[in-house]
């Protein structure tokens, strides 16, 4: 199932599950990765990935879209069953892209096409990390008193500079709101967000409704 045993995890480390039914491909991936700084599971094949995210969570999903047992659309919906702040990254070969684009319509984060470009692959994880991050700090503002008492964060005068991280949650948010057309809450489905969160984030990137 997996190829490395697994280790307590950093406090900026992210986990992974790398699943392609090609041995070559996954010994690569998963080498170019931990290389990146990523902790990484693999699974061969889709079965095999159910099976370990029914035993590990991960916070990052990278996987194959077309294998012959378990596709990858598949391994998204099933996946994100079982943790639906999984961020799903899909892997696609040419002439496969109108199933990738319907994957992110069912909840991926995005694709990258075979063969993988790495600077592209670590970017687009990057990018899916900070999704899940802000997924993460979503859920723990709506336990925090303000929230649990129906307050409102105050709105900003004007937009401050953004950090290099802000700067990749507000792409993903803008992103997420032309695809939805301006639809606050179709956004904040796509993102796995609350509608008071993202509309305290547009406020504080200056673009408030």
């Amino acid at each position: 199932m997996s190829d490395i045993a697994l280790t307590p995890r950093s406090s900026t480390a992210r986990r992974v599950l790398v699943v392609d039914d090609s041995p070559t491909a996954l010994h690569s991936l998963a080498w170019l990765l931990r290389a990146a700084g990523y902790e990484v599971m693999t699974a061969l094949g889709g079965e095999e990935a159910l099976a370990t995210l029914h035993e590990t969570r991960f916070d990052l999903l990278l996987t194959d879209l077309q294998m012959p047992d378990v596709d990858g659309l598949d391994l998204l919906r099933r996946g994100r069953i079982l943790d639906p702040d999984l961020a799903v990254v899909m892997m696609t070969a040419r002439g496969t892209v109108t199933d990738a684009v319907r994957a992110m319509s069912e909840g991926a984060f995005w694709y990258v096409r075979k063969p993988v470009e790495l600077a592209q692959l670590l970017d687009v994880l990057q990018r899916a990390s900070q999704l899940r991050s802000l997924r993460e700090e979503s859920e723990a503002g709506a336990h925090t008193p303000d929230a649990e008492a129906g307050h409102t964060a105050p709105e900003a005068s004007s937009p401050a500079p953004l950090s290099t991280l802000e700067a990749v949650e507000r792409d993903a948010i803008v992103r997420a709101m032309r695809a939805a057309q301006g639809d606050l809450s179709a956004a904040a489905r796509t993102l796995g967000v609350g509608v008071p969160f993202l509309t305290e984030r547009l406020r504080r990137y200056g673009s408030a409704p």
